[in-house]
Protein backbone atom coordinates (compact mmCIF):
# COMPACT_ATOMS: atom_id res chain seq x y z
CA UNK A 1 0.00 0.00 0.00
CA UNK A 2 1.66 3.32 -1.07
CA UNK A 3 1.67 5.70 1.52
CA UNK A 4 2.16 10.06 1.54
CA UNK A 5 3.91 11.38 4.36
CA UNK A 6 2.55 11.76 7.91
CA UNK A 7 1.00 8.11 7.40
CA UNK A 8 -1.77 9.11 5.16
CA UNK A 9 -2.87 6.66 2.03
CA UNK A 10 -3.20 8.12 -1.57
CA UNK A 11 -6.61 8.12 -2.48
CA UNK A 12 -6.08 4.94 -4.72
CA UNK A 13 -5.07 3.05 -2.15
CA UNK A 14 -7.60 4.07 0.07
CA UNK A 15 -10.39 3.74 -2.26
CA UNK A 16 -9.15 0.01 -3.01
CA UNK A 17 -8.84 -0.23 1.15
CA UNK A 18 -12.75 1.00 1.27
CA UNK A 19 -13.70 -1.31 -1.21
CA UNK A 20 -12.11 -4.46 0.81
CA UNK A 21 -14.00 -2.96 3.98
CA UNK A 22 -17.01 -2.83 2.20
CA UNK A 23 -17.09 -6.23 0.57
CA UNK A 24 -16.04 -8.06 3.99
CA UNK A 25 -19.02 -5.49 5.64
CA UNK A 26 -21.26 -6.77 2.96
CA UNK A 27 -20.13 -10.61 3.19
CA UNK A 28 -21.27 -10.59 7.25
CA UNK A 29 -24.41 -9.23 6.17
CA UNK A 30 -25.52 -11.13 3.57
CA UNK A 31 -24.12 -13.98 5.95
CA UNK A 32 -26.90 -13.06 8.56
CA UNK A 33 -29.25 -12.49 5.65
CA UNK A 34 -29.57 -14.83 3.07
CA UNK A 35 -29.87 -18.77 3.72
CA UNK A 36 -26.15 -20.45 3.43
CA UNK A 37 -26.87 -21.58 0.25
CA UNK A 38 -28.46 -18.64 -1.37
CA UNK A 39 -24.95 -16.82 0.16
CA UNK A 40 -22.70 -19.41 -1.03
CA UNK A 41 -24.32 -19.65 -4.64
CA UNK A 42 -23.91 -15.62 -4.58
CA UNK A 43 -19.66 -15.98 -3.78
CA UNK A 44 -19.49 -18.10 -7.01
CA UNK A 45 -21.97 -20.74 -7.01
CA UNK A 46 -19.99 -22.52 -4.12
CA UNK A 47 -22.32 -25.15 -2.51
CA UNK A 48 -22.00 -26.99 0.61
CA UNK A 49 -24.29 -30.00 1.46
CA UNK A 50 -25.49 -29.55 4.63
CA UNK A 51 -26.38 -33.02 6.83
CA UNK A 52 -29.79 -32.13 8.54
CA UNK A 53 -31.62 -34.51 11.11
CA UNK A 54 -35.27 -34.28 11.36
CA UNK A 55 -36.58 -35.64 14.79
CA UNK A 56 -40.16 -35.91 15.64
CA UNK A 57 -41.28 -36.44 19.19
CA UNK A 58 -44.31 -36.90 20.79
CA UNK A 59 -45.31 -35.94 24.07
CA UNK A 60 -47.24 -38.15 26.68
CA UNK A 61 -51.21 -37.25 27.07
CA UNK A 62 -50.50 -34.61 30.34
CA UNK A 63 -49.76 -30.80 30.32
CA UNK A 64 -46.63 -31.28 32.32
CA UNK A 65 -45.48 -33.54 30.26
CA UNK A 66 -45.87 -31.19 27.08
CA UNK A 67 -44.71 -28.17 28.99
CA UNK A 68 -41.25 -29.34 30.28
CA UNK A 69 -40.49 -31.16 26.64
CA UNK A 70 -41.38 -27.75 25.25
CA UNK A 71 -39.25 -26.01 27.47
CA UNK A 72 -36.34 -28.81 26.71
CA UNK A 73 -36.39 -28.31 23.56
CA UNK A 74 -36.06 -24.65 23.95
CA UNK A 75 -33.03 -25.40 26.51
CA UNK A 76 -31.41 -27.23 23.77
CA UNK A 77 -31.91 -25.01 20.64
CA UNK A 78 -30.47 -21.97 22.26
CA UNK A 79 -27.46 -24.82 23.63
CA UNK A 80 -26.94 -26.84 20.30
CA UNK A 81 -26.89 -23.39 18.29
CA UNK A 82 -23.53 -22.29 19.34
CA UNK A 83 -22.06 -25.29 18.39
CA UNK A 84 -18.96 -25.44 15.90
CA UNK A 85 -20.13 -26.19 12.71
CA UNK A 86 -24.15 -26.12 13.77
CA UNK A 87 -25.88 -23.86 11.05
CA UNK A 88 -29.07 -24.36 12.93
CA UNK A 89 -30.80 -26.16 15.49
CA UNK A 90 -34.81 -25.55 14.94
CA UNK A 91 -37.58 -26.39 17.35
CA UNK A 92 -41.27 -26.61 16.22
CA UNK A 93 -44.52 -27.35 17.94
CA UNK A 94 -47.46 -28.54 15.35
CA UNK A 95 -50.48 -26.24 15.40
CA UNK A 96 -53.35 -28.41 15.33
CA UNK A 97 -51.66 -31.12 17.55
CA UNK A 98 -49.91 -29.53 20.90
CA UNK A 99 -48.28 -32.69 21.46
CA UNK A 100 -46.29 -33.46 18.74
CA UNK A 101 -42.79 -31.88 18.78
CA UNK A 102 -40.03 -31.68 15.53
CA UNK A 103 -36.01 -30.94 15.54
CA UNK A 104 -34.48 -29.58 12.92
CA UNK A 105 -30.54 -29.62 12.93
CA UNK A 106 -28.17 -28.76 10.22
CA UNK A 107 -24.84 -29.12 10.12
CA UNK A 108 -22.05 -28.08 8.06
CA UNK A 109 -21.43 -32.00 7.05
CA UNK A 110 -22.29 -35.23 8.89
CA UNK A 111 -19.17 -35.13 10.65
CA UNK A 112 -20.24 -32.13 12.39
CA UNK A 113 -22.22 -34.08 14.57
CA UNK A 114 -19.14 -35.27 16.81
CA UNK A 115 -19.79 -31.51 18.22
CA UNK A 116 -23.08 -32.13 18.98
CA UNK A 117 -22.36 -35.39 20.16
CA UNK A 118 -19.17 -34.18 22.07
CA UNK A 119 -21.35 -31.35 24.12
CA UNK A 120 -21.69 -32.05 27.36
CA UNK A 121 -25.29 -30.84 27.67
CA UNK A 122 -26.15 -34.20 24.83
CA UNK A 123 -25.15 -36.26 27.92
CA UNK A 124 -28.64 -34.85 29.78
CA UNK A 125 -31.07 -34.56 26.67
CA UNK A 126 -32.26 -38.01 26.43
CA UNK A 127 -32.53 -39.15 30.15
CA UNK A 128 -35.09 -36.07 30.69
CA UNK A 129 -37.22 -36.46 27.35
CA UNK A 130 -37.40 -39.93 26.93
CA UNK A 131 -39.45 -40.17 30.04
CA UNK A 132 -42.00 -37.43 28.88
CA UNK A 133 -42.44 -39.05 25.08
CA UNK A 134 -45.41 -41.53 24.27
CA UNK A 135 -43.08 -43.20 21.94
CA UNK A 136 -39.73 -43.53 20.64
CA UNK A 137 -37.64 -40.27 18.90
CA UNK A 138 -38.54 -40.78 15.04
CA UNK A 139 -34.90 -39.52 14.27
CA UNK A 140 -34.29 -39.18 10.11
CA UNK A 141 -30.70 -38.51 8.49
CA UNK A 142 -31.08 -36.44 4.98
CA UNK A 143 -28.42 -34.39 3.14
CA UNK A 144 -29.87 -31.26 1.54
CA UNK A 145 -30.25 -31.44 -2.34
CA UNK A 146 -28.06 -28.84 -4.20
CA UNK A 147 -31.04 -26.24 -5.41
CA UNK A 148 -28.04 -23.28 -6.68
CA UNK A 149 -27.79 -25.47 -10.06
CA UNK A 150 -30.13 -25.51 -12.70
CA UNK A 151 -32.71 -28.50 -13.89
CA UNK A 152 -34.45 -30.16 -16.22
CA UNK A 153 -37.88 -31.39 -14.83
CA UNK A 154 -38.87 -34.90 -16.78
CA UNK A 155 -42.28 -34.64 -18.17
Amino acid sequence: MMRRCCGEMDSSSRASDDSIHSQQRFNKIHQRILPRQQFNSYLGNLFIMVYTIVVHLYAKDDQECIDKLSAKLIEASRVYSKDQETISWFVMQDIKDPRAFTIVERYEQESSQKYHLENPYWKTFDPYVIPLLEKPMDLRRLEELDTSKDVVVPE
